[in-house]
């Protein structure tokens, strides 16, 4: 019970310095009034439907998004594998950051994803991570690039770590 009431009394003497209040006494500036700069990214945040078209290795297709809240995408591919297979994947992009230059704003996101590919008689699955950074212009298209890490699960070979990258563009509903 002793080392309860000593923490509480740390933390709330660590929280009394740190305060405005008590920074201004000491004679610094009073920081509780300093201006922030911050991004209008306008509707970002509100569900979204993204369709377009994504060229890359090893995959290349139709991709759609669907943008749940501000920090989530759900991302759909369909179509090539590098070697005439089918391909159908998905993935789940999360909002890190956006980076700002000038007057312009990329947001960077990252998440997992995974591939699967049809063809002759075998099973393609590869599963990894990917990052991309995007721009949205003003007339509602999004053009991004990403790139990533795969791990194939199926058809092992000598080297079953593959570097996917694509660029990819978008019209936004």
């Amino acid at each position: 019970m002793k080392q309860i009431i000593f923490s509480l009394l740390i933390l709330f003497a660590v929280g009394f310095f740190l305060s405005a209040e008590t920074v201004d006494f000491l004679g610094e500036t009073d920081i509780a009034n300093r201006d922030v700069d911050t991004v209008d990214l306008g509707e970002v945040g509100k569900d979204k439907l993204k369709l377009g078209v994504s060229l890359g290795y090893p995959v290349s297709g139709v991709t759609a998004g669907w943008q749940v809240g501000k920090s989530l995408e759900l991302d759909l591919l369909a179509g090539a594998w590098e070697d005439d297979k089918f391909c159908f994947g998905g993935s789940a992009m999360v909002s890190l950051l956006d980076i700002k230059i000038g007057t312009e704003v990329f947001p960077l996101t990252a998440g997992p994803f995974i591939y699967t590919g049809f063809g002759s008689d075998d099973l393609l699955v590869s599963t990894g991570a990917v990052g991309r950074v995007e721009y949205t212009f003003d007339f509602k298209l999004n053009l991004y690039i990403e790139s990533g890490l795969a791990l194939q699960l199926t058809e092992l070979d000598d080297n079953p770590v593959a570097v996917p990258v694509s660029l990819g563009i978008r019209y936004i509903f």
